[in-house]
């Protein structure tokens, strides 16, 4: 192979990679904050400035980003952390993500608030969104590891679609 066409086809590979949205990486900012009642949600932002939302900050909660929540191949493709404002950055490295129509489950956790989820569709320029979960004191939902979480989902799933 020449190197002239080694070059069109290295060139060809990173143009189609960019295209495609091949580990692009997009990153929502967002933040968590104490408030009447429960909910998440996705808001169009002219600053895109997570300090601009209102309420008392919730630091040390837990973001995730699920794909495909209610198949049997569900998995968290970004996780992060809510700073001590409440902000957060969620890096969002998924192929596909934000060009593709599809449902994600945005899920906020927390050790002394109830977890707020919801599900929705993840826009295509994350940098003109900001992602809010509103949190309310309670008790979490009891806290089993990943894998007795996912074969009891598979097991509730059966029931619900047969054998």
């Amino acid at each position: 192979m020449s190197p002239s066409s080694l070059f069109r086809t290295v060139s060809l590979v990173f143009l189609l990679c960019g295209s495609l949205g091949c580990s692009s990486g997009h990153v929502l900012a967002g933040r968590v904050v104490n408030a009447q009642s429960p909910g998440g949600r996705l808001v169009q932002s002219v600053d895109n400035d997570p300090l601009s939302i209102p309420g008392r900050q919730v630091s040390g909660a837990t973001i995730e980003l699920i794909r495909d929540p209610k198949s049997m191949n569900r998995r968290v493709v970004a996780r992060a952390g809510s700073q001590s404002d409440g902000s957060f950055l969620l890096d969002v490295d998924a192929f596909g993500a934000g060009w593709m129509v599809e449902e994600w489950l945005f899920r906020c956790t927390h050790p002394r608030n109830r977890t707020v989820e919801f599900f929705g569709e993840l826009p295509s320029n994350l940098s003109d969104f900001l992602l809010i979960f509103d949190m309310v004191p309670g008790a979490p939902a009891p806290k089993i590891d990943e894998m007795d979480a996912e074969r009891e989902r598979m097991r509730r799933e059966l029931e619900l679609y047969g054998r």
